[in-house]
């Protein structure tokens, strides 16, 4: 099915202070030094004459502001009084009236998929892409801050912060003419004193005669500290990759990444915001060009402590949980890093014993059933059933969405456990996204057509076997199961399951019938397709998609094979 050029994706027209509502929820647990440091903070808005007028009460999002600043509450409150202010002088620069599309041609400044060494996000500048011909310096700077404000919602972009990366080959003095004085100020403005932005390093390559030009322009408008992270690599490649690992970067600086991965990694980036004409999130359609799966590959094992950047508080969580690890006969025997431990910590909420639990789960089912944690089944088989999808919209909470249609299982084509194999490697990809890690899952069940050969071949050993991978050993965050059409074998079915489930993982399904409205309630229509009563529209890219899986396959082998061998 082709794609449409005009409906690929849509972003809401909306002012950029509404991007709180977006925030990533950073810790769920009520933990006192933060608690004090909004409270702090909350005082000084309010004797605050300029700031006291606006609705800044939301935690997730004065948390950004906090992390940036070091939870230093008056340094906090100066960037949060910039950032308004900037709001108010430059609107022109905050009307998300664009189409996304544009942003994503040229390439002149994009989010990278990987991280650098300290563990945070790479942003990439191709000063010989941009035509100001074509592209306004004040739409260079719109689409900056679109894709800033985006890319500042993932976690180590607040607490680790971003290595920004130039490629200034072709320089021109129109260019810098087309920049000025002004936009030259303006950008070092939100850069370092009225973004919730943090800045770990600048990287100049292949620069040439005009270079020194350029700088001198923006260099007035730069504190000390901003100044000393700029370094000028020229075409030694070695050195940026000191701070940036090939992997992590384009094509254009020595790296491996090709364009289509880039584009995806901004569009899973801009999620939240848009619509996309895809059946996951992993499959982007960007006019008539499918994009290939950004590689979001965590680091999976080897030293727990190589360039641990979590705030203290974290750190501390961490610290529990190697303890808790170490007293496990089990899990003492594996050396986890900081990344994976954070991941089931926060599939559930950052409870050390919890997460500590379905990590120990997580371990015995590997162990247990290796041949589930594996790619040993017809992939392309197994999707072109359509049981699984999943949105590209996002939840009323800002969760991801995960679509199962039961009347589009067909046991005699694919048998239960190569659907549980599917299911297994679906999620794992999923929870590769620190956004999906935070916010979590609903899920959405579409009962009708459901059959008594369907439960007789699932079975009962099969039942727990799924309701263990759901509520005990995959570190998921679901937040909800909402089944929707279900028959008169839907109780059938679910009293097969409901003996496996614990009792708070019971409490979040909800039984809606044909009320779609309450679905809506949690999933909103342009966050669901025309079958859940949505107006999303998406397509089935299988090839796309089997290119994701195959990708990130090493690194799912490596850590279901980590834990697979019993020591």
């Amino acid at each position: 099915m082709a794609p449409s050029k005009t409906e690929s994706v849509i972003i809401p027209s909306e002012k950029l202070q509404d991007v709180k509502k977006e925030s990533i929820p950073q810790m769920r647990t009520k933990i006192d030094p933060i608690k004090d440091s909004l409270t702090e903070l909350r005082s000084m808005i309010e004797a605050d004459d300029f700031l006291k007028k606006f609705d800044l009460d939301d935690d997730e999002f004065l948390i950004r502001f906090l992390k940036v600043r070091d939870f230093d509450t008056k340094e906090t409150r100066i960037l949060l009084k910039n950032y308004v202010k900037m709001i108010h002088e430059k609107p022109e620069y905050f009307q998300w009236d664009i189409d996304i599309e544009e942003i994503l041609k040229g390439f002149v400044y994009h989010l990278s998929p990987g991280k650098h060494r300290e563990g945070g996000p790479i942003t990439e500048i191709r000063a010989n892409a941009w035509n100001p011909e074509e592209k306004s310096i004040q739409m260079l700077i719109k689409f900056i801050l679109i894709e800033l404000e985006a890319g500042c919602l993932d976690p180590a972009a607040q607490e680790i912060g971003f290595h920004t990366i130039f490629n200034v080959s072709d320089l021109s003095l129109h260019q810098i003419y087309s920049l000025g004085i002004r936009n030259s100020k303006f950008v070092a403005d939100f850069s370092e004193r009225a973004f919730p932005f943090r800045m770990r390093g600048v990287h100049i390559m292949f620069q040439n005669r005009y270079i020194n030009l350029a700088y001198n322009l923006i260099k007035p408008f730069m504190s000390q500290q901003l100044r000393d992270m700029v370094h000028f690599h020229g075409q030694d490649l070695a050195k940026l990759h000191e701070y940036c690992p090939p992997e992590s970067i384009h094509t254009d600086f020595g790296g491996t990444l090709d364009e289509e991965q880039i584009v995806l990694c901004l569009c899973l980036c801009l999620c939240p915001t848009m619509t996309i004409d895809k059946d996951c999130s992993i499959d982007v359609v960007v006019g008539d060009k499918v994009c290939a799966s950004p590689p979001l590959k965590p680091s999976i094992g080897g030293s727990s402590k190589v360039c641990s950047k979590y705030p203290p508080l974290i750190e501390d969580k961490l610290a529990q949980f190697r303890k808790r690890m170490e007293k496990n006969s089990l899990l003492k025997q594996y050396n986890c890093d900081d990344e994976m431990l954070v991941k089931f910590l926060r599939a559930r909420s950052y409870d050390v014993k919890k997460g500590c639990e379905v990590l120990f789960c997580y371990v015995s089912l590997i162990q247990s059933k290796p041949e589930l944690f594996s790619f040993e089944l017809d992939l392309r088989k197994a999707m072109e059933q359509g049981i699984y999808s999943i949105s590209n919209g996002r939840s009323c909470d800002g969760a991801a969405i995960i679509l199962i249609k039961v009347r589009n299982w067909n046991p005699k084509v694919i048998d239960v456990f190569e659907m549980l194999k599917l299911a297994v490697i679906e999620c794992e990809t999923m929870i590769m996204n620190e956004d999906i890690q935070e916010k979590g899952f609903h899920t959405v069940i579409d009962a009708s057509g459901l059959s008594l050969y369907q439960i007789y071949q699932f079975g009962l050993w099969n039942a727990k076997l799924l309701s263990d991978l759901s509520d005990r050993a995959l570190p998921m965050l679901i937040k909800k199961v909402h089944v929707v059409f279900q028959n008169y074998l839907v109780d059938m079915a679910y009293n097969m399951f409901k003996p496996f489930l614990s009792e708070e993982f019971k409490q979040r399904i909800v039984f809606h019938g044909r009320n779609l409205p309450q679905l809506h309630e949690c999933c909103p229509p342009n966050a669901l397709p025309s079958d859940f009563g949505g107006n999303l529209q998406y397509g089935l890219i299988i090839d796309k998609k089997i290119d994701n899986f195959h990708f990130l396959r090493p690194t799912l082998l490596k850590t279901w094979g980590k834990f697979a061998a019993i020591k």
